[in-house]
């Protein structure tokens, strides 16, 4: 040991180097160099960094594992070393989130026990950025004086020493209070002062006199006692030469005690005056207000309680009000002013930002901590102390029975529990990117569950990435852990998004997915702890997160746990349409013998071209036969693809793979990224025709060449033979003397003219020249008519929709108008054919001579927006043809509040801006009591026995299911009535509407419309209450709103009239408001959200259950869930992502269709999903929408009608069988005359064990159910609970609960999933032009339903799921509510 000694006393003078590191202060990190060359100690060996001038003096120390013991406070939680720091030798210490009161001198020295000798010396400096200040102000030189706030929140115990400092001085003591002598920089002799009052106070306010320009800087205010200095508050302060608008920003956490918004009036006040503090943008503003005393009577209640001012603020003229409590909600601009009675003055503005408190770590350190600490003095015995994540889910509580803490912290937390230190810190082990999120940790009463702290902390796990290009032999996704394993005893499974293995050091062949099969190599080194990936071939399907785990098979504890980023990028090439052809490129380095397989594949895996050397040519897909050209080169090993005649059908990802033929084992694999652009024309409707350009430049025989143009759908727009001269037979009716070809062969100009283009000819058309079926040239061209738009406010006397046309009319004519359903509007003759909506409200004008019919439209309401479409023809000759799109603006938008009255679950939606301002919908959060987070609740209601309202939703459920005996027979429950309130059904003659036929449940009735009437009525006053609370609500009442109330098809007058009579009973409505009750389409109330396109995107098929637990935080990819194989096709995500802002059009039907214009100038909140719908979809492909309820799906086929509306051309409805199947289950399990007997005695029961069911039905796992004490008792008296298990495949009994196996929940849905299917392919078969396929609803979360639908109509149609379904139908009924000309009613 003493050698030891010696050896390090003679490094020491090879080390003692001075550093300087400047980094600004909200910067991600600072990293202090540290690096030793020289012997590191056998025995106890130690780093250790530390600050001479702070109390204790560690900062950090590093012994075998990181060692916190003895750290300084001040860096708890924000310091870390490498992990294999002492075996490299480098010692550098890195430092998260470094603030100003970090500066100074750190020192890194190593020790064995008995000596220690400094390696370096790291000098750090901390420069203030605006964005990290906890405060800014502003002042004018000449100013008497000028108020720096600082308080602190606790009560000082001992006497300590207050001192303000600016780090760039030198002294750098700027004012100090207490035993200390102060070294004061001169700077401010005489000019400094503080409360005489400020250690009893704890008001450490600075006054600074006469303020200089030389006074702008950072100002920190600090405590000293024995043991450290603690950092309270900094403060910028701008002293301004010139007249200004003054402004302070103040930052505080969420969670702090209080706030403190500085405000100094320097003038004597003589008269009585009113100080006031506002806030902009509250109604009503008044946060705080003193005359002679405080005057909060017209105080908005969001502050109630929550402020206040000094006592002697008048006489003072410190106007500063303190804040308690501050909530995210609390950000705003505050106004300070004072009011006498001649006017207001206002004297400051603050910005106030309420942040909550962030903490990053790197995915794969052993642990993180959370910290909180509270002021507030607590009992031990009453105090309950809660962690929850952004789900609310149980993180950890110092009282929760084990079942209630969330199994994915299990074994993975550790709470402070220290009631003297008030310290509740949480320390979660092996944190990965799942776990990233806002934690909440709340403090309360155990007795009166009043909340006595609060606090959250924003977590970022941090996940590292690799990025390699598509073709590279192989990719490393590294992972080294310092914790001593053996191999005996130590399971490492490295496994993808979705949870597939990939590798492990135990797994046997068949438990690796196929994907990875043959294709990764793990180093296992147990000394080392280095278990690094290496995987070959990477293509762009392996994109995405990897995890690695490590198992201690003993304990069954997860050691480290480390994620890594895979990013594969792949080569991208872009051609014009109409290019002769076009190289995709690859050459592999891997030496190939002659026995190899060569295939180029698309985006479905289909054969583009492929060679083997035994067969010679593999089986080429149709779509590219005689279109390609492969180079074959073993020796160069050059497989360069060549394809002809690109079109934009063939954009997307080439993958080529080489194989041995015999063995299949891959030898190399890229992609490329094909995008074949197309040229585009735009044109006015009503113009007298358009040009289709297309020049070819191949040399063309004289015999049997053929030039066809076709349209989106393939119709057949003109067809020329250079024989046989025009084809009119073949022509599509649409184009009947509406075309002209140029048809100079030799020039090779087939350019097309179309006659009287309107807004349906928008989309690409196809030119194919070709002799004898080969195709020698091809072209597409985009055709875009835009349709002249005509805005007026509604009330206006008349509008006029303009139509002239150019073409000389003679003879008899028919000039007729019609909507976008195609019904007159207006004609010269057919008078008896307008539709009575337009009676007496249309003049047209009739020039014959000038060809002005021009339409006036009178009186126009919301109701008449849309496109009218003006046709001039001659028997069937359609001479000229106009499109005009009005848009009637309403009265001044009203706040709008959707109703989703669901079979399984009902909630409800809301937006108070208007149109113009956009404004997010919100969504209340529903069953917080019970651990949830859900955008509806249950659609059940309970009445006490005299009829009276109780309880709705999940508070209605868990009251009866907590009912004991027969107590429920006391009551009335409604459960999943939607049905039967909804099919009414056509009195009898002479009989009147059936409003009063009664509804049955468990023997107990009521009416239709009284159940309705309640539901709607607790709806409406819940959602007005939390309204009340929001920040943009207020005083707001039920008839300022328009109402949405969702319905499943198009409604019965007697639905209808039920519906608007139980709103009106309600309260939603008045008798004479009844037109501010809106009814929108569920269906289509989805598919406007999801065309939005939603902000979060959609569901990909590797988007893994885990990650959508994660909080709203932009979805990466949104795109689709098409994905036969498992997985993305490869390119597909990217190509959606990277396409978003190109001036490209995909191919029809394509997603990028619909994300493509998020960024164009036409699509805006006001008119955005019709412009959507109608122009960025030209093909008119049809959605079919599958609302996947809890109970009942339903299929609905929507069209695009002109002008954007939509319209629904089919609906069918299913029940599923998952809840009989339970039943059925159960009943198996505990035998038919048990289960009876317990249904008929407990129904209470019953319903929780179907209401458990139906949140778990959505996972793909193995589940369990809690089993009511109840059933197991009555089971019992038969035999023991265990043998019930026995007999019954995929289900076992364990402490209390029911344990269900993956494949026996998967096998309850199989007769529904195989309904479905059959359901989906009826519709299909009756409906032509299906494009999309959109799944919303709450079981559209499953990842299992997604995945059969894929796998059965992926192939054929595009699949798409926005990322939260559950909310699509709510957030689009608001939608429809701001635009209601969206939804064409039949």
């Amino acid at each position: 040991m003493e050698l030891l000694a010696v050896i390090l006393l003679f490094y020491a003078s090879q080390y003692l180097l001075a550093m300087g590191e400047e980094v600004f202060e909200g910067a991600e990190l600072a990293v202090l160099p540290c690096h030793y060359s020289g012997v590191i100690p056998e025995v106890n060996p130690s780093v250790i960094w530390s600050r001479h001038d702070l109390k204790p003096q560690t900062v950090h120390l590093r012994r075998k594992e990181d060692d916190f013991c003895g750290q300084n406070q001040r860096f708890s939680g924000r310091t870390s070393m490498k992990f294999d720091a002492l075996a490299s030798a480098d010692f550098s210490l890195s430092l998260r989130n470094p603030r100003l009161y970090d500066s100074g001198n750190y020192i890194c020295s190593i020790s064995d026990g008995i000596a220690e000798i400094t390696v370096t010396e790291v000098k750090l400096q901390v420069k203030a950025s605006p964005e990290s200040l906890t405060m800014t102000m502003k002042v004018l030189k000449g100013e008497e004086s000028v108020l720096l706030p600082c308080q602190y929140g606790k009560e000082l115990e001992e006497v300590v020493t207050v001192k303000w400092s600016r780090s760039d001085l030198n002294p750098n003591i700027v004012h100090k209070l207490g035993n200390y002598p102060s070294e004061q920089n001169q700077l401010y002799e005489g000019r400094t002062s503080m409360s005489p009052y400020a250690l009893t106070s704890s008001d450490f306010s600075l006054t600074l006199k006469e303020p200089q320009l030389s006074d702008s800087g950072i100002y920190i205010c600090s405590i000293i006692d024995d043991k450290e200095e603690i950092f309270l508050s900094d403060v910028q302060l701008h002293v301004r030469a010139s007249e200004e608008f003054l402004t302070v920003t103040v930052e505080v956490y969420k969670g702090e005690e209080s706030v403190v918004l500085p405000c100094q009036y320097s003038k004597v006040i003589e008269d009585l005056v009113t100080v006031k503090w506002g806030r902009s943008g509250l109604n009503p503003d008044t946060v705080h207000q003193r005359r002679e005393r405080d005057d909060l009577r017209g105080q908005n209640q969001l502050f109630e309680g929550r402020t206040s001012m000094r006592p002697d603020a008048l006489v003072s003229g410190n106007f500063s009000l303190t804040l308690k409590e501050p909530q995210l909600s609390d950000s705003g601009i505050y106004i300070c002013s004072i009011i006498d009675e001649e006017e207001e003055t206002r004297l400051l503005d603050i910005q106030l930002h309420v942040k909550v408190y962030k903490v990053e770590v790197d995915s794969g350190v052993e642990s993180v901590l959370l910290p909180f600490k509270t002021t507030v003095r607590l009992s031990e015995y009453n105090t309950t102390v809660t962690w929850r994540n952004n789900r609310n889910r149980v993180v950890h509580s110092n009282c929760y029975k084990d079942y209630q803490q969330h199994k994915q912290f299990k074994g993975r937390t550790e709470m402070n529990i220290n009631y003297k230190s008030r310290d509740f810190s949480l320390t979660l082990k092996n944190p990965t990117d799942r776990d990233s999120g806002t934690y909440s940790c709340t403090v309360y009463d155990y007795w009166s569950g009043k909340i006595l702290a609060e606090k959250q902390v924003l977590l970022k796990v941090k996940v590292y990435k690799v990025e390699v290009n598509s073709g590279v032999k192989s990719v490393l996704l590294p992972f080294k852990t310092t914790v001593s394993l053996t191999e005996d005893n130590t399971t490492v499974t490295w496994r993808n998004n979705d949870g597939r293995m990939v590798a492990s050091n135990r797994y046997k062949d068949d438990q690796q997915h196929r994907q990875y099969k043959n294709r990764t190599e793990m180093k296992k080194n147990y000394g080392s702890g280095d278990f690094s990936l290496t995987l070959k071939n990477p293509t762009v399907r392996d994109s995405g997160t990897y995890s690695c785990t490590v198992y201690d098979d003993k304990s069954g504890k997860i050691r480290p746990n480390k994620q890594v980023l895979l990013k594969v990028k792949v080569y991208k090439v872009e051609v014009d349409s109409g290019v002769e052809s076009v190289l995709l490129p690859f050459k592999t380095p891997v030496s190939l013998t002659e026995e190899v397989t060569v295939t180029w594949r698309n985006n479905s895996g289909r054969v583009v071209d492929g060679y083997d050397w035994w067969y010679k040519n593999l089986q080429q897909h149709k779509q590219y036969e005689g279109r390609t050209e492969m180079k074959i080169n073993v020796k160069s090993r050059d497989f360069s693809l060549t394809l002809k005649n690109p079109t934009v059908r063939d954009s997307g990802t080439y993958t080529c793979t080489v194989s041995y033929r015999q063995t299949g084992e891959i030898l190399a694999m890229k992609q490329v990224l094909l995008k074949v652009k197309v040229y585009k024309v735009e044109v006015d409707s009503g113009v007298e025709s358009v040009l289709l350009p297309f020049k070819a430049t191949v040399l063309l025989s004289k015999d049997n060449t053929t030039v066809t143009w076709t349209d989106n759908p393939g119709r057949v727009v003109r067809k020329h033979n250079r024989r046989l001269g025009f084809l009119s037979e073949v022509q599509h009716q649409r184009y009947k003397n509406r075309t002209e070809m140029k048809t100079k062969f030799t020039p090779g100009n087939f350019s097309l003219t179309l006659k009287n283009p309107r807004h349906r000819d928008s989309g690409i058309y196809t030119c194919i020249v070709s002799r004898w079926g080969t195709i020698l040239a091809m072209k597409q061209v985009l055709l875009k008519v835009k349709v002249y738009k005509v805005e007026v406010d509604s009330g206006v006397e008349s509008v006029l929709l303009p139509f002239k046309t150019p073409v000389s009319l003679t003879g008899v004519v028919t000039v007729m108008w019609r909507n976008n359903s195609g019904r007159m509007v207006d004609c010269n003759y057919f008078k008896e054919l307008q539709l009575r909506q337009y009676k007496y409200r249309t003049e047209m004008k009739k020039n014959y001579k000038s060809g002005d019919f021009s339409l006036t439209l009178k009186n126009p309401t919301v109701r008449d927006s849309g496109t009218y479409t003006c046709t001039i023809c001659r028997k069937e000759t359609i001479l000229a043809k106009k499109q005009v799109l009005l848009k009637v603006k309403g009265e001044a938008d009203s706040p709008i509040m959707a109703i989703d009255f669901g079979s399984g679950y009902s909630g409800y939606a809301f937006n108070l801006k208007p149109r113009e301002e956009g404004g997010e919908t919100q969504l209340k959060r529903w069953g917080k009591e019970l651990g949830l987070d859900s955008p509806k609740t249950p659609t059940c209601i309970l009445f006490d026995r005299h009829k009276r309202f109780l309880k709705f939703g999940y508070e209605a459920k868990t009251a009866y299911s907590n009912m004991r005996g027969r107590e429920a027979d006391n009551y009335y429950i409604f459960d999943n009535f939607k049905r039967n309130i909804l099919d009414i059904y056509e009195p009898a003659p002479g009989r009147g509407v059936r409003n009063n036929e009664k509804i049955f449940f468990f023997s107990k009735s009521m009416t239709r419309l009284e159940l309705f009437r309640e539901v709607l009525r607790f709806l409406k006053d819940d959602a007005l209450k939390t309204i009340k609370h929001h920040p943009a609500g207020g005083e707001i009442s039920a008839s300022d709103f328009t109402w949405v109330l969702t319905v499943p098809g198009s409604l019965k007058d007697l639905t209808k009239r039920l519906m608007t009579e139980a709103a009106v009973q309600a309260g939603l409505v008045g008798e004479d408001t009844k037109d501010k009750l809106v009814f929108a389409l569920e269906s289509a109330a989805a598919l406007a959200w999801c065309l939005k396109p939603p902000p979060d995107g959609f569901i990909t098929q590797n988007h893994s259950r885990t990650s959508q637990d994660q909080p709203p935080e932009p979805a990466g990819a949104g795109t689709s869930c098409n994905d036969p194989a498992g997985g993305p096709e490869p390119g597909e995500t990217r190509v959606l992502l990277e396409t978003q802002n190109q001036d490209q059009v995909a191919e029809p039907g394509e997603t990028r269709v619909l994300l493509e214009t998020q960024n164009q100038d036409q699509v805006h909140c006001k008119m955005g999903t019709k412009i959507l719908l109608e122009t960025r979809n030209p093909d008119r492909k049809r959605y079919l929408v599958v609302d996947c309820g809890d109970q009942i799906y339903r299929i609905t086929v929507h069209e695009v009608l002109e002008g954007g509306a939509l319209k629904m051309l089919d609906k069918d409805f299913r029940r599923y069988l998952g809840e009989k199947k339970i039943k059925e289950f159960l009943r198996e399990i505990f035998s038919h005359g048990v289960w009876r007997e317990y249904e008929e005695n407990f129904p209470s029961e019953v319903l929780k064990i179907m209401f458990e069911f139906i949140h778990l039905q959505h996972l793909d796992e193995d589940v369990q159910i809690s089993c009511p004490d109840t059933l197991r008792e009555r089971a019992q008296r038969e035999k023991d609970i265990e043998t019930f298990f026995a007999s019954v495949e995929g289900a076992s009994w364990e402490d209390g609960v029911i344990k269900i196996s993956r494949d026996k929940l998967r096998s309850f849905f199989d007769d529904s999933l195989q309904r479905i299917t059959e359901r989906l392919r009826d519709v299909l078969n009756k409906n032509s032009n299906i494009g999309f396929i959109v799944l919303v609803g709450g079981l559209a979360e499953s990842q299992m339903l997604r995945q059969f639908i894929t796998d059965q109509f992926g192939h054929q149609y595009k699949v798409l799921c926005p990322l939260r379904p559950q909310e699509a139908v709510l957030k689009g009924a608001v939608e429809l509510g701001r635009n209601p000309e969206l939804v064409q009613f039949d």
